[in-house]
């Protein structure tokens, strides 16, 4: 990203709508549109009508625009929204025509990315507004806004300058004091405490994480138990193709969906049986590959064919987070497995047992997932700090306990140190900030 260029974007969803909205940023945006917006005849955050002509006076369409002047903006620049009619070709044209005056096409999250270097916002804030943006359900709106409204950003920052309080006492010592008199075994309690707090966050947001980025719900058995036929059936479509042909599904076929209010995502796969064939083989690691991310597997096996001893073997390693689905009944209606518990005898192809086993995958899902939890911890890659954070104090805890000297007790704090500085966002490299902005919206 080029701080010094003039962005432009369309923050609104491409294609049919009532209007969409443009934003433009930058230094010379104000100068970049004279001739084409009467800017000077609004005050800032006023609204003004406008009939929005090219430079040979063809009418582009009527528009409306307001201003917003530095640093009284979302990005601190100086800045312009248009708002448009909606559809495909309108909203080529005008960007188009804006990118003619000098404005280049924003990349992901650069509106943002400009706010939090202008001192608009901090890294916690910016990760809320993109959560927001890409939020799937209504009951985790919640921790999105906490950190929205800097709950986060305040309770991290405190955590941050508790740490630095404990790792102060332990430098002080080590500086000032004569090695024979410190102890430093005098932090042992105050990190101890520190540490059931950081554990509380990290718990915290185990508990909500599937519930806000949603769960696999895998089908996998072997080929020909009716697997394509039972994901179209869940998924209410004929995605997959369904043919009496073993290894007619050679690839992973997903479809998110919900239940509930749980985002979810369906997966078909390749069958799991004996083979040769070089393709269906790359399908059967994919196969096993989704198995092991599965929140929820659903094993399938036919009437016809009984339980294998492969098959026991995938579902007995998986038995804890698995559903037998028995298919074909329409066949044997008298077929049942005794060994195990939580069967579901379904017939896909005749829609047979499909709604007791919908019910079953929901209770399944609900019993694991607290849907009134929530975390003041909401990416993960806050998650994945204090992780590191609870690490990096465990590992001082046990150098402390062994009777480790003080220097080693100070790189291990200072590892987490360094976590903590990562997590809000101070010192963090260039290509660490594109990482995190590449994924969000253009034109936020």
């Amino acid at each position: 990203m080029n701080l010094n260029d003039n962005i432009v974007a369309l923050a609104t969803p491409e294609g049919r709508s009532a209007i969409a909205v443009f934003r433009l940023s930058g230094r010379d945006t104000f100068s970049l549109l004279k001739g084409v917006l009467p800017l000077s005849d609004i005050e800032p955050n006023r609204i003004k009508r406008f009939l929005l002509k090219d430079s040979r006076g063809i009418l582009i369409d009527e528009i409306m625009f307001t201003k917003y002047v530095s640093p009284h903006s979302y990005t601190g620049e100086d800045m312009v929204e248009i708002f448009s009619h909606g559809g495909v070709a309108t909203t080529k044209r005008i960007l188009n025509f804006l990118s003619s005056l000098g404005f280049r096409v924003a990349e992901g999250g650069e509106f943002t990315f400009r706010a939090l270097i202008n001192g608009k916002l901090s890294l916690i804030k910016a990760e809320a507004i993109d959560a927001i943006c890409r939020a799937e359900n209504t009951g985790i709106i919640d921790s999105y806004m906490s950190g929205f409204q800097g709950e986060s950003f305040e309770r991290f920052d405190r955590l941050y300058r508790d740490f630095l309080n404990i790792m102060s006492e332990l430098i002080v010592d080590v500086e000032f004091v004569e090695e024979d008199l410190y102890d430093i075994k005098k932090i042992l309690s105050p990190l101890r405490e520190f540490l059931k707090e950081i554990e509380d966050l990290i718990n915290g947001y185990e508990s909500v994480r599937y519930y806000a980025e949603g769960v696999d719900v895998v089908i996998a058995g072997n080929s020909n138990v009716g697997k394509s036929s039972l994901f179209n059936r869940l998924i209410g479509e004929e995605r997959s193709i369904v043919t009496e042909i073993a290894g007619t599904t050679r690839d992973v076929v997903d479809r998110r969906g919900f239940l509930g209010s749980i985002p979810v995502r369906f997966v078909d796969t390749a069958g799991l049986r004996r083979t040769d064939d070089v393709i269906e083989l790359i399908g059967q690691r994919k196969t096993r590959e989704e198995i092991e991310r599965a929140f929820l597997l659903l094993y399938m096996i036919d009437v016809e064919r009984g339980m294998s001893e492969d098959d026991k073997e995938v579902f007995n390693k998986n038995r804890e987070r698995s559903i037998l689905v028995v298919n074909k009944i329409d066949i044997n209606p008298e077929f049942r497995i005794d060994q195990y518990e939580n069967v579901y005898y379904i017939s896909a192809r005749y829609n047979r047992g499909i709604e007791e086993l919908l019910s079953g995958i929901k209770e399944f899902i609900s019993e694991r997932i607290d849907t009134s939890a929530r975390s003041i911890i909401f990416t993960e890659r806050q998650y994945d700090h204090f992780v590191n954070i609870r690490n990096g104090i465990n590992r001082a805890i046990d150098v402390i306990e062994n009777n480790g000297v003080a220097d080693m007790v100070l790189f291990e704090l200072n590892l987490a140190k360094r976590e903590f500085e990562s997590l809000l966002g101070k010192n963090l490299e260039e290509d660490i900030y594109n990482n995190i902005f590449s994924r969000f919206c253009v034109g936020k």
